[in-house]
């Protein structure tokens, strides 16, 4: 039993100093990235009218967009969500320490409660944020959650992704992108997808919308 405790408490200060080394260095890359452009009309619009929104992107993009969320509108609040294994745990404190709030839940563990929170979240007037192909994958393909929470919270999703001009590219199973320090970087947002329930289309409809507007910007290369 002492063993037992022991090891917890070791686990748990292990996982604290890889959250806070991870966040350093996150918080380094960031600071020292130059953003050459911002091609976010469609989130400022939303945002100027007193409006929140769900973002949505690609699992591989997320190391930069919870840091330039906080500096480009550091007074609005957004919420990520991240799975409940070990790992998103970590994840969701990195991000906590930059400034932006986490609810835990996914398609395997947790889901019901990580949506709920989100739900409660948007209408408490804040935005989400999920990575629709996260936690574990496929790459590339949307799953539900997203549309659901649209449609029941009759939000519009924005997609959103970055691109970096120097990078490593990790061999995780979304191939994760790390920027280069001093690298330059370009913000850009999609057009707002609408969940109607009233049109009659169903959730494979709005999953291909989703993905092609995500490869959309996925491909676009900003000079």
């Amino acid at each position: 039993m002492i063993k037992l405790k022991l090891q917890r408490k070791l686990l748990k200060f292990k996982d604290y100093l890889i959250t806070t080394l991870a966040y350093y260095i996150v918080y380094f890359i960031c600071r020292t990235l130059r953003v050459n452009s911002y091609f976010d009309e469609s989130l400022f619009k939303y945002y100027k009218d007193g409006k929140n929104v769900i973002f949505a992107f690609w699992h591989r993009r997320l190391f930069y967009l919870a840091y330039y969320h906080k500096k480009r509108f550091p007074e609005k609040r957004v919420c990520v969500l991240v799975s409940k294994s070990r790992d998103g745990t970590m994840v969701g404190k990195v991000v906590k320490k930059i400034g932006v709030d986490y609810v835990q839940g996914s398609t395997s563990r947790g889901g019901a409660a990580g949506f709920k929170q989100l739900l409660q979240i948007l209408q408490e007037g804040a935005s989400a944020a999920i990575t629709p192909d996260g936690p574990r994958g496929p790459r590339g393909v949307v799953q539900k959650g997203v549309i659901s929470l649209a449609r029941i919270s009759k939000k519009p999703i924005i997609p959103i992704c970055y691109h970096v001009n120097r990078f490593f590219m990790l061999k995780s199973w979304d191939k994760f992108i790390i920027p280069i320090p001093f690298s330059k970087v370009d913000i850009i947002t999609g057009n707002p997808i609408i969940i109607e329930s009233s049109t009659g289309h169903d959730d494979s409809f709005y999953e291909r919308i989703i993905k092609d507007e995500l490869d959309r910007l996925e491909d676009m290369r900003i000079q």
